[in-house]
């Protein structure tokens, strides 16, 4: 037996040797030098901090056997005011290095000894000087480290810490204390048995997970990172079911930056509603003390992983890559980094949805009371990254901004594109890495793809495989413009990659629409500069002696540079002069015949109207047409005239209405072309689209948007105006297919094409039309309005009041009239556009259909039933004499009469036009689009009028989880969902439902929409009325 001359209590120390007891550090000397010194005891001997972490990873049933030796289990207990023994035993078992104590340890036996009294944060805290070091903290640099490693698959630990530092003795404390760490359950198991004394205690279980997190039942474990665990959950509370992902924390004394770490992600996710990312549904503490968030389950796999499995080829890469960039732009919006992006947090599910994941080291930007806690691991070098996927700032642990996502953003297209990483992986120091990647230019991934094969690595020829190609095929689609795009996202210096993911997005559409990206590769100029910049006196001492022996032949050199430069010059203008001039010839004498052609046409044409041989009969223009299209068999011999002509005729269909038939002779027409080499490519692409307009205006919207897409692939860069007239198409087709902000896109820059090659033309006043119009979907009504001015303007201007074009700008001004709150305006606008076009198109035009569902939806609004109704007949009649049901125009109709009906009182006339509308637009858009979603919710709250709540509720969820799915549920038409679901609840007595609902919509109006907007005002009133009746 021995005294511990601190307490002055007997214990019984290791072997009962004589020597010290573990609460002194030399024998005979106080606790307090203990407190200061880097030593332990172990077995009773004095050893330096080094010495204990080495024979730590050789022996840890010492440190078991130090802390099992202590004291009697009553004393444990504090039954006897041991307390000073078993926290200087900790002490000295757990200080290693210098003033670090294995704070994981303590955390661990509070977590998992059932000892109600025994409290050793306090006892420690209370057993240490005053003015001293706290003993329960780590620095921060050796805290976040350790979290880091731990975060860490087991086997992967060694090969992240060595990466992580270049600091040899940070490294091996962090070695010493994951070897504790590795160790933890089996000797505290032990422990607990001892401490419990009986063989109950003895027979205790080892931890194990809780059984519930609030409302959620856990199932199983999905997996663990560092000191989380992810489980499956499943609500079953009553309320309604749902499978989530259950993160969870373990209670007790945690890890300060680790606790911080859980509640800013927490934090974080609260913010961030988008359907690429994983959302945080619930939070709360588990009856145990663990703390957890429940998140949406994503059933998927890593993005890698599902690109290689289903043999994507590069434009499906692409296509799953654009939703990644759209999350992280969304983040980046709401001023989040992730600072953590990687295949493994990047999930596709089976339907190919990507899903971002993992908000653990996410910082926010904006919280500067929160900006330096953020980034103190990055000062101190935590470094809370992975490095195979960090920026250079990131790894030199400079500030983290919004560049650096997008750096990891290049790194993983890089990856998805070539398989390989963009620079070797073989250095383990973050710094030796570091310089790496700023003096080494990444390989192009053209260039890549091509490369032997190293160990582990699959053969060029299997990598191409995976992306349904060749390695030269393979490596031609990723040359030029994806080269660019890639390396652009990987410059080393933040200021010159993609400023924002959306930029990013941007140029990856632009290639994929055969438009020139804003990705440029570095210049000759740029590259010598920065390399003298960081070799200046190499290169200074390298130059010198060089120029002055070879200075006499420079002026000599650089006059025959510039007089080949010039003989070069002016054969390449020769040439292309020539080639100019040949192809001018050949149009020309096309032109000559085709319009000898087109004169004979005509006259055979309107022979054919003659008394003589029409014999009675009225000839109509669609006759004539008719006709003409019937005499071209007579130019089998000239395909490419026949071509021209047919062209022609189907432009002249489809401005009589006949949409249907103009489109078959756009196609015939684009049969003859594509089967002729000599065709010319701008004829080409003209055909192509117009036979997209045909394929529009019959509501074959994705036919008509691949049509587009083809005519940019052949139309010549010298053809600016037919590429932006194609581009003001395409941006029509992704307007209308609710992807407003591609459709901006298309239509900037055919803007631009068109202000600088013809401004003021018919072609600049339609870009200003269209995007007026798509301003006014976006909610920039003011922009918008100013926008469609300008274009009424014009069109006045070029054709006067009274033709189509001006009526269709007219008619546009006033649907964006009526999207910013103003329908007494819109319906004078299109009333006069209605006027005009009646007499200028005729009353049973197609195009008056529009115009007249357009008049009814002012009046609509304007609480005028009965006029609507009306036009809307009439609309109905023209669009199925001419165009049929199944056309999207249709469905707009059908909607609208049964909104008039109900408005009306008469339900049962509503029910059966809301029905048949969702008929007609299932049939066209498919089972999920936004405005089957809005006739749904148009039925739906019908039959919430009607009381038949069931069937109103299903309706109202199906259109909410549609709208979610396509828009998210941060979008307006997803609020609207919510707003109409809290409304019924309110109706059903259901009111805590009704908040949840009406507090969603509040919150996405308060985002979105001006603050004397009405659907805000009825989302604050029902907001107000609900917790009224709840009070």
């Amino acid at each position: 037996m021995s005294t511990c001359p601190v307490e002055g209590v007997v214990t019984r120390c290791k072997n009962e040797l004589p020597e010290p007891c573990a609460c002194a550090g030399v024998a005979g000397t106080p606790k307090a030098r203990l407190n200061t010194s880097a030593s332990a005891i172990v077995e009773g001997r004095f050893i330096s901090a080094n010495s204990f972490i080495g024979r730590t990873l050789r022996s840890s049933a010492d440190v078991h056997r130090q802390m099992t030796g202590l004291a009697t289990t009553n004393e444990i207990r504090g039954e006897t005011c041991s307390s000073g023994r078993v926290v200087n035993a900790l002490g000295s078992v757990v200080r290693i290095g210098i003033e670090e104590p294995l704070t994981l340890w303590q955390s661990a036996l509070e977590s998992r000894v059932s000892l109600h009294r025994w409290r050793p944060e306090r006892m420690i805290r209370e057993h240490t000087p005053e003015n001293g070091p706290d003993p329960l903290a780590l620095s921060p640099e050796t805290e976040a480290l350790l979290l880091d490693v731990l975060e860490q698959p087991p086997d992967a630990r060694g090969d992240y810490l060595y990466q992580s530092t270049d600091d040899p003795q940070l490294r091996q404390l962090v070695e010493g204390l994951l070897a504790v760490h590795a160790n933890a359950d089996r000797r505290l198991g032990r422990l607990a048995r001892r401490l419990g004394g009986d063989s109950q205690a003895s027979a205790a279980p080892p931890l194990s997970l809780p059984e519930r997190a609030g409302p959620y039942r856990l199932e199983r474990e999905l997996g663990r990172g560092g000191m989380s665990v992810v489980c499956l959950g499943h609500r079953d509370d009553g309320q309604f079911e749902q499978t989530v992902a259950v993160k969870l924390l373990p209670g007790g004394p945690m890890l300060a930056s680790l606790s911080r770490r859980f509640d800013g992600e927490r934090r974080i996710l609260a913010r961030l509603e988008h359907p690429n990312l994983a959302r945080l549904i619930d939070g709360g503490v588990t009856d145990e003390g663990w703390p957890y968030l429940a998140m949406e389950y994503v059933d998927g796999v890593p993005i890698d992983e599902y690109c290689d499995r289903e043999r994507l080829d590069v434009a499906a890469r692409l296509a799953l890559f654009e939703q990644v960039l759209e999350a992280v732009q969304y983040a980046h919006r709401n001023l989040v980094v992730h600072r953590d992006i990687k295949p493994s947090n990047i999930l596709v599910t089976g339907d190919g949805r990507v899903k971002l994941l993992d908000f653990g080291i996410a910082k926010v930007l904006e919280d500067a009371a929160e900006s330096a806690d953020a980034t103190e691991l990055t000062r101190l070098g935590g470094r809370p990254m992975s490095p195979a996927w960090a920026s250079p700032e990131q790894l030199g642990g400079q500030p983290v901004t919004t560049a650096s996502d997008i750096y990891s953003l290049g790194l993983l297209l890089y990856r998805l594109l070539t398989g390989h990483p963009p620079h070797a992986a073989g250095t383990a120091d973050l710094q030796a890495r570091r310089e790496s990647m700023l003096e080494r230019e990444p390989t192009r991934p053209s260039l890549k793809v091509l490369e032997a094969a190293g160990d582990n690595e699959c053969s060029p020829e299997e990598l191409a495989q995976r992306r349904a190609s060749g390695p030269r095929r393979l490596s031609r689609a990723l040359a030029g413009d994806l080269d660019n795009i890639v390396l652009t996202a990987l410059r080393r210096e933040p200021e010159r990659r993609y400023a924002t993911a959306e930029q990013f997005a941007a140029d990856i559409q632009r290639h994929r629409a055969g438009l020139p990206v804003r990705a440029r590769p570095d210049t000759w100029g740029y590259r010598s500069g920065k390399f003298i910049a960081r070799h200046r006196l190499a290169v200074a001492g390298a130059v010198l002696v060089p120029m002055m022996i070879i200075g006499g032949l420079v002026v000599h050199t650089e006059r025959l540079q510039v007089e080949r430069d010039k003989a070069e010059l002016a054969a390449a203008q020769a040439e292309q002069a020539r080639v100019e001039a040949e192809a001018a010839a050949r149009m020309a004498s096309l032109e000559a015949q085709r319009s000898d052609r087109v004169s004979d046409y005509l006259v055979s044409l309107f022979r054919a109207a003659a008394p003589a041989q029409a014999r009675g009969d009225v000839v109509t223009a669609q006759d004539l047409v008719a006709l003409g299209a019937g005499q071209l068999t007579d130019l089998e011999t000239e395909p490419l005239l026949r071509a021209a002509l047919l062209t022609t005729l189907g432009e002249v269909n489809g401005a009589l209405g006949q949409y249907r038939e103009a489109n078959s002779l756009f196609a015939e027409a684009l049969e003859i072309y594509r089967g002729d080499p000599d065709a010319d490519a701008a004829l080409t692409a003209e055909a192509w689209n117009q036979f997209g307009v045909s394929l529009f205006l019959l509501g074959q919207l994705a036919e008509a948007e691949q049509a587009y897409h083809e005519a940019l692939s052949v139309a010549p860069e010298a053809a600016g105006q037919l590429r932006a007239r194609t581009l003001n198409h395409l941006g029509v087709v992704h307007a209308d297919s609710n992807r407003f902000a591609q459709s901006s896109d298309a239509l900037e820059d055919a803007l631009a094409l068109l202000e600088a090659l013809a401004p003021g033309s018919e072609d600049h006043a339609m870009t200003l039309n269209i995007l007026g119009t798509v301003r006014s979907r976006q909610g920039r009504h003011d922009e918008a309005i100013a926008m469609m001015q300008q274009a009424l303007e014009m069109r006045r201007a070029l054709f006067g009041h009274d033709h189509p074009d001006t009526t269709i700008t007219l008619s546009n001004l006033g649907v964006v009239f009526s999207e910013a709150g103003r329908p007494a305006e819109a319906r004078l606008h299109i009333s006069e556009a209605l006027e005009i076009d009646r007499v200028i198109l005729g009353p049973d035009h197609p195009s008056l259909a529009t115009l007249l569902n357009q008049l009814a939806a002012q009046e609509l609004r304007l609480g005028e039933p009965e006029a609507a109704m009306e036009h809307l007949r009439q609309a109905l009649d023209l669009q199925i004499a001419h165009i049929g049901e199944i056309h999207p125009l249709t469905g707009f109709i059908l909607v609208d009469m049964a909104v008039a009906h109900k408005d009306l009182g008469d339900y049962p006339e509503a029910e059966r036009f809301f029905r048949r509308a969702i008929e007609v637009e299932r049939a066209v858009h498919g089972d999920e689009a936004w405005v089957l979603a809005r006739t749904l919710q148009g039925l739906g709250e019908l039959k919430t009028v009607m009381g038949e709540w069931d069937e109103a509720e299903s309706l109202l969820m199906e259109s909410l989880n549609m709208r979610r799915s396509m828009l998210g549920d941060d979008s307006e038409e997803a609020a609207a969902s919510h707003l109409a679901l809290a409304q019924l609840d309110v109706q059903r007595g259901r009111r805590e439902q009704a908040l949840a609902h009406a507090l969603a919509a509040q919150a996405t109006y308060r985002q979105r929409l001006a603050a004397d907007d009405s659907r805000r005002l009825d989302a604050d009133a029902l907001v107000e009325s609900i917790r009224d009746d709840l009070r």
